[in-house]
């Protein structure tokens, strides 16, 4: 198949690493995919990066009616030239100009969105048109994503499929994680979490959760890494010293590898109240085997089955996650089997040849004008 994955983002998001994984899983499945991204978004860059076919001179991103129609034009001679058999747009601006671009010259190319937003579709008559009449497939990384698109509009008549993110776990796992590894130094038990330094994240939930398993424990290592956003290191450093437990912190920071943190944890911890419809974090986690403590938040109840590959939490929630972090503390089998468990979630649904299996296998029956299923 000739495949045109679209992924216009301002920002290295779980959307923009979603798209590029799938365009990655189907060209090591052998199929010509070319990714359309503006030069100026690190979606491109990584494209680069990865050797990927990337055309970056149309801006997607830029609304003006100017410019859209620009844009259409620009559109129209990429597809009349490249022939595709497959448009896959990734983002809501990548979906209407596809869309409106292949209906003006009357190109043949099948739409297949893929769905990796957290906010539900707006139902207003052009979406409605758009999602239900121009399209002709839909791909959603979790059902909870699948869910809220169908509470908008009738989408019954609609091939679709749910294709969980992924990464290549043997190239993601392999070497020695343990040679001149700092974070092997650290106290043990270690628990890790790994995500941007925004609220929504639950990093204070989890300084809150030290106090009580310091209580309890006695000690423990807890490690934090990401980049700082909303929220500065040197204020998650104050809140802990607060709550009197800075010193069983490591505050990493942005890791640009963050697989020596992960790798020397016991325990991951996903603590969001918010986001995580792909949670990539859980996927690393998992991919080293790697029980992991969550909240009950979008896709996270689909990957950690509670009391199997780890515990399932209510968001917010200290002493909740307190306690099952301490279950897992206190117990080394319960630890090794669940991050056994975990290890086998990773392999049979987060990895990239699986991936690629299953979005070249829904692509290729709309292709077909399979019926829904």
């Amino acid at each position: 198949m000739k495949i045109l994955v679209s992924t216009h983002v301002v920002w290295w998001n779980a959307s923009a690493y979603y798209a590029l994984t799938a365009a990655q899983a189907l060209v090591k499945r052998g199929h010509d995919v070319t990714v359309l991204a503006h030069r100026s978004t690190p979606a491109f860059r990584q494209a680069e990066n990865w050797s990927m076919r990337v055309i970056g001179h149309i801006n997607l991103l830029r609304k003006d009616p100017v410019t859209f129609l620009e844009n259409l034009i620009a559109l129209g001679k990429l597809l009349s030239a490249e022939k595709f058999d497959v448009l896959n747009p990734h983002r809501p601006e990548d979906h209407i100009h596809l869309s409106t671009a292949k209906i003006r010259i009357g190109n043949s190319a099948k739409i297949i969105r893929s769905i990796s937003d957290v906010r539900s579709p707006h139902p207003n008559p052009l979406n409605r048109l758009l999602h239900t009449r121009w399209t002709q497939g839909l791909i959603y990384c979790a059902r909870v994503c699948q869910e809220r698109y169908h509470k908008k509009f009738d989408l019954d008549h609609l091939p679709e499929k749910v294709i969980y993110s992924a990464l290549d776990i043997d190239e993601y796992t392999a070497g020695n994680w343990e040679e001149n590894n700092r974070f092997q130094a650290l106290p043990q038990p270690r628990i890790g979490m790994v995500a941007r330094l925004s609220p929504n994240k639950g990093h204070r939930t989890l300084i809150e959760t030290a106090v009580i398993v310091r209580r309890e424990l006695g000690c423990a290592s807890f490690i934090i890494a990401g980049k700082e956003e909303e929220i500065s290191i040197a204020q998650m450093k104050d809140f802990a010293r607060q709550r009197g437990v800075e010193e069983m912190f490591t505050f990493a920071g942005l890791l640009q590898d963050p697989r020596p943190a992960i790798s020397a944890c016991d325990i991951g911890v996903v603590a969001s109240t918010d986001s995580e419809v792909i949670s990539r974090a859980a996927q690393e986690f998992f991919a080293f085997g790697i029980p992991v403590v969550a909240s009950r938040v979008n896709v996270l109840p689909e990957m950690v089955e509670d009391g199997v590959n780890g515990f399932l939490v209510r968001p917010g929630d200290p002493e909740e996650l307190a306690r099952r972090i301490l279950d897992l503390i206190k117990s080394e089998s319960l630890r090794k089997s669940m991050g056994e468990q975990a290890a086998v979630r990773a392999r049979t649904h987060h990895d990239i040849e699986k991936f690629g299996q299953e979005t070249e296998a829904f692509m290729s029956e709309v292709l077909a004008g399979k019926p829904r299923t």
